[in-house]
């Protein structure tokens, strides 16, 4: 009824059969105890020296506590076949054991485990009861085998702090060799130690998983629990830094957390790195929210919950998101370092930055940014970019790759951003830019037209090489020239509702080509850096709503269906060809400049030239009227089927007063009037009809 003091080893000669201690007040162990069979302490066991309880083929159990006899730390060592453990070891009023090891398969229903120095379980532990295992004076943790039960385990190891604040036990760690709740899931595991946790295989929780040390892998690992979520405080990385194990991650419904990186290894800058300790394959399956730091790893694929980017994804090879991914954090960078794709199945959002970098693809399956607007968009790949989703971001949009449109897409910019394609756009969809900056573009529609185009961009479109439609094109801001330029409809409408002007003072060229349908040039072309070097269109009808101002690459007009007309003077220093067919041409601004040869086709046309005036070849099928500011001269054969008034209006005498239309085939059918304007006249007239 009282204690049980034993002043010497038991056993140790000769082992004893069995041993059943049971004393109210615990029984003082001064030395080993040995059996051949079971021993059975039913009350507590109390340490007065480092102790090994020890059965040679039986089992032990400890009914009570093993807790220090007097407030000196001794250690406890247990070694039998089967060993149970049912009530608290260590931390009672007399402290921490010393150390605490475990040779054999235990039945662990103890409820805390506390030490100052190391704990070591070398076979299979069955939790019996929620669990805690401490230490608080730079002992380990370590698990030889698995661990199993329907309870919670808890794990810490203590940091210690000098006067200077430094930690003097950095090598402090926890370590599970084998399986967690292989055989029986346990409700939850939260784990806590100073230099790692170390996890060598799969992990199964009913409940929460929470790690909140460094974790490293000693091979591929796998974290499951039912609807909880997982939780990493610190970094996971590779014990080996040339291993590269997998990890993979299945919480349900339940929230996978990655605070601080995955295979960061030494070097932890965005974009380049060491590939010596970056994780193997990482799968993340939830439907609950999944955080995402830095990740480094040979690949990466994350289930259908919402996926919040709070540092950069650098991987060798593929990236595959499936759910909604926030942008959660800024400059964030997804990179492939392979020939591997960067695949989103669903939409992207939130106000940051956001860098795509594909050694293959980029494939998007969701809106970007149509909930939040990203802050900016860029991106690269090298085997060009799959853009079938809308885009929207506050700042800019970059794609620096040839892009494929999968269906039809909008992309606005709403702050002052551009948006800017430095490689070639095909694919058989149409195209809307809505920039709040510039728009620009390389080549469009050159492998696979676009089915149509629409650009507005606040601080101008820049255009080059050829821009291909079967669609219609509509340019709603001032046009600027990168290089000489085409826009091709296939036969319908093209329209420029602003300016169109060099983008430099390097002069460019624009061809405009809608076949059967209108073309619309609704303002001013080169009354900026400089008149543009040549202006061909070629249309059903055309438009050309304010001024031109081309240079010597000269004008071509082509209208099938509609008269030729103009608001606004034109200032042609280049040859000028017009056919209007079967339709008319009316150019008579008074301030009109045509410097060059004149090529001139249609029904009634009257053109004004303050200048000297050339005519090449030309066919009128009714009447003709010229008013020249300068000689009139020809190149080759006039022919007018009507009445035909020549107007000479220069005030300088001389040759500039001259009209000479001395061409041997030149048919002037009907009436010819020869007439001067106020204070003009003309000097010598030279006419020649067959």
């Amino acid at each position: 009824k009282g204690a049980v003091n034993k002043s010497d080893t038991v056993g140790s000669s000769t082992a004893l059969s069995k041993l059943d201690v049971d004393a109210t007040n615990g029984a003082v162990v001064t030395g080993n105890v040995t059996t051949t069979n079971d021993q059975v302490w039913k009350k507590s066991a109390l340490l007065a020296k480092d102790t090994l309880f020890k059965s040679n083929a039986g089992n032990i159990s400890f009914l009570g506590k093993i807790d220090n006899a007097s407030t000196t730390a001794f250690a406890a060592s247990l070694q039998a076949t089967n060993i149970s453990l049912n009530d608290v070891v260590g931390g009672g009023s007399n402290g921490a054991l010393a150390s605490f090891s475990v040779l054999g398969q235990l039945s662990l229903a103890a409820g805390t485990v506390t030490t100052e120095g190391n704990q070591s379980y070398s076979a299979a532990v069955l939790l019996g009861k929620n669990t805690a295992l401490h230490t608080t004076d730079g002992g380990n943790i370590t698990f030889d085998s698995t661990i199993d039960g329907a309870y919670k385990l808890a794990l810490t190891t203590d940091k210690l702090l000098n006067a200077s604040n430094e930690i003097t036990n950095p090598d402090t760690k926890i370590s599970i060799a084998g399986a967690v709740g292989a055989t029986s899931a346990l409700t939850e595991l939260e784990a806590e130690s100073v230099k790692a946790i170390v996890l060598n295989g799969a992990v199964t929780t009913t409940g929460i998983q929470h790690y909140k040390s460094t974790v490293s892998l000693g091979s591929d690992v796998t974290l499951s629990t039912t609807n909880a979520a997982v939780t990493f405080d610190s970094a996971v990385g590779n014990l080996a830094p040339t291993d590269h194990h997998d990890l993979t991650i299945s919480t349900g419904t339940g929230a996978i957390t990655l605070s601080g990186g995955l295979g960061l290894g030494s070097n932890e800058t965005e974009t380049e790195f060491t590939m010596e300790d970056v994780l193997g394959s990482v799968t993340l399956t939830a439907t609950g929210d999944i955080n995402l730091s830095q990740v480094r790893a040979e690949s990466l694929s994350v289930g259908s919950g919402l996926t919040k980017l709070k540092g950069s994804v650098v991987t060798k090879n593929q990236q595959d998101y499936q759910g909604v991914v926030q942008v959660a954090a800024d400059d964030i960078v997804l990179m492939t370092q392979n020939a591997a794709d960067i695949n989103f199945q669903s939409t992207i959002d939130g106000t940051n930055n956001l860098t795509l970098t594909s050694g293959k693809t980029v494939n998007f399956g969701g809106a970007i940014g149509a909930t939040t607007a990203l802050k900016s968009l860029t991106v690269t790949a090298a085997t060009g970019i799959t853009l079938n989703v809308g885009v929207t971001t506050q700042g800019d949009q970059l794609y620096h790759s040839p892009t494929t449109l999968g269906a039809d897409v909008s992309l606005t910019s709403t702050q002052d951003g551009d948006v800017i394609f430095d490689n070639a756009i095909d694919g058989a969809h149409a195209l809307t830019v809505t920039a709040a900056g510039a728009a620009k573009f390389f080549q469009v529609g050159a492998s696979s037209a676009l089915t149509g185009l629409d650009i507005t961009a606040a601080d101008g479109i820049y255009i080059r090489d050829q821009l291909k439609t079967s669609g219609a094109q509509t340019y709603s801001s001032h046009v600027f020239l990168d290089a000489d330029t085409t826009l091709l409809s296939q036969n319908a409408v093209i329209t420029l509702s602003d300016k169109v002007d060099n983008s430099s003072s390097t002069a460019r060229k624009l061809t405009i080509d809608a076949g059967t349908a209108a073309a619309d040039l609704s303002a001013a072309v080169g009354s900026t850096n400089g008149a543009i070097s040549g202006l061909n269109v070629n249309a059903s009808a055309i438009h050309i709503g304010s001024s031109l101002a081309i240079g010597s690459g000269g004008l071509t007009l082509t209208s099938t269906s509609a008269n030729i007309t103009q608001s606004s003077a034109f200032n042609i220093a280049g040859a000028v060809q017009i056919d209007a067919g079967l339709h008319d041409i009316t150019l008579t601004n008074a301030g009109n400049q045509f410097l060059s040869e004149l090529t001139l086709k249609g029904i009634q046309v009257a053109l004004v030239n303050d200048h000297a005036t050339t005519l090449g070849g030309s066919q009128i099928k009714g009447d003709l009227s010229i008013v020249t500011n300068g000689a009139l001269t020809q190149t080759a054969a006039l022919q007018v089927e009507g009445d035909v008034t020549l107007t000479q209006n220069s005030t300088v005498a001389g040759s500039s007063q001259d009209i000479q239309l001395s061409q041997a085939n030149n048919l002037l059918k009907k009436t010819v009037t020869l007439a001067s304007g106020t204070g003009a006249a003309i000097h010598h007239v030279s006419l020649t009809n067959n």
